[in-house]
């Protein structure tokens, strides 16, 4: 569909999550930018996060970053391939496709 938004007859409604933008979001804000792919895996980051910069007095969060990027853009790929198949229709062969195929038998 052309918003990004599908709804499944016995599910709940699935928003597509495209990998660039949460590579962005994360780079820019952290862990806080993994809320964009999802909202339990993002608060786990940001109370990680916090514990982590009391912890270490900030030098920490170094390490925090990079595997909070990683893990926004495994899931948003994760969830624009369910996407993808969520709204995947097979549509049935027109009458030139099938014309076409004939020929080339």
């Amino acid at each position: 569909m052309q918003d990004g938004w599908t709804g499944v007859a016995d599910g709940p409604l699935i928003r597509d999550r495209f990998v660039i933008i949460a590579l962005l979001l994360t780079f820019f804000l952290g862990p806080i930018g993994v809320l964009y792919v999802s909202l339990p895996g993002g608060a786990v980051f940001i109370a990680a996060a916090i514990w982590i910069v009391i912890a270490t007095f900030g030098i920490g969060v170094i390490a925090l970053w990079p595997l909070a990027m990683a893990y926004a853009s495994v899931k948003a790929l994760r969830e624009h391939r369910r996407f993808l198949f969520e709204t995947s229709v097979q549509a049935p062969p027109s009458d030139t496709q099938a014309s076409q195929a004939e020929v080339g038998r």
